[in-house]
């Protein structure tokens, strides 16, 4: 048992790290590829995959309309929506802004756990890890995009909007675990989500793809083809499938931490591949970051402030 423990403290790097490094693969691809459509494609790729792996597990996927909407739900807490709003509000907004706005998912989570379970409350420890992880976050940007605060304040509700369905989708997951049938396998069960869950999004991106990319117009080379499979099955299917589990095995909050990682494995990914220069608030970034990650996993005897918040 306490190596499991260790094990998955472990695994929690992962997520966020290859979401991280996946900006890399995505920035090559954007110049061939519009977001919305390139999204599209690497989540088909990941879902062909996703139901293959299904199949060999004998598991299956919903067989009824109502058996569909938790996933549809999901994908569109998960995926498609907070994609959509991110997007857009960055149309406006700088990548620096963005980031610190879309990484305060975890904090959202946090409060939005002690507030809607019952079993993720929240602790003086939790609250202190998210906000030393923020501020490694901003120090990794830089403090000087936070002037850009009183600026385009609709794009960055937007961004903040997505950080928000990023923590409702954390804990509706859980929801979503527990409802399932209870036949499956642990294998069976967590394959089931997933690929539901890729499936719902791949439908609901297509008007996306459709309304701003005209997708028909695009040709998708040889090297495109190259990073999209990479991103669907090595970046998108096991990121998604691995976060998935420390969702189902430590709960909402401590599995969020992971997207912490991003932008810190996103800054490194670039010194490493596109020999970009590592500065020494990156290095301070990084400590703070795995500090935070630290505390917010850590589980004192008697949590805090758990009358303060209904639960259901």
């Amino acid at each position: 048992m306490a190596f499991m423990k260790q094990l998955q403290g472990l695994l929690l790097f992962i997520p966020g790290t290859i979401w991280g490094v996946s900006y890399i693969v995505v920035e090559l691809l954007l110049p061939i590829l519009p977001p919305f459509t390139l999204t599209l494609y690497r989540t088909i790729i990941s879902t062909i995959m996703l139901y293959a792996m299904l199949r060999m597990v004998g598991g299956s996927l919903p067989k009824t309309i109502k058996g569909w909407g938790p996933f549809v739900l999901l994908s569109l807490l998960n995926q498609s929506t907070p994609f959509a709003l991110s997007t857009w509000g960055q149309l406006e907004l700088e990548g620096g802004l963005t980031a610190i706005l879309q990484s305060t998912a975890p904090l959202f989570t946090v409060l939005l756990a002690a507030w809607l379970t019952t079993d993720d409350k929240l602790t003086a420890s939790k609250l202190c890890g998210v906000l030393v992880g923020l501020v490694g976050v901003i120090v990794l940007i830089g403090p000087s995009v936070l002037l850009g605060l009183t600026d385009n304040l609709l794009s960055q509700l937007a961004v903040i909007s997505a950080a928000i369905l990023y923590g409702f989708g954390a804990i509706y997951l859980r929801h979503v675990f527990k409802t399932q049938p209870t036949h499956f396998t642990p294998w069976q069960l967590r394959l089931r989500i997933v690929t539901a869950q890729f499936i719902a999004a791949a439908v609901t991106l297509v008007p996306f793809s459709l309304w701003f990319d005209s997708p028909w117009q695009l040709t998708v080379t040889p090297t495109a083809f190259v990073y999209l499979l990479f991103l669907g099955i090595g970046m998108t299917l096991l990121a998604t499938f691995l976060y998935y589990y420390l969702v189902e095995t430590l709960g909402a909050t401590r599995a969020s931490a992971t997207m912490y990682l991003i932008p810190i494995a996103g800054v490194l990914a670039g010194v490493v591949v596109l020999g970009e220069a590592l500065t020494a608030n990156i290095i301070a970034a990084l400590v703070l970051i795995l500090i935070g990650v630290v505390l917010v996993n850590h589980k004192p005897k008697t949590p805090v402030l758990k009358e303060s918040y209904p639960s259901v």
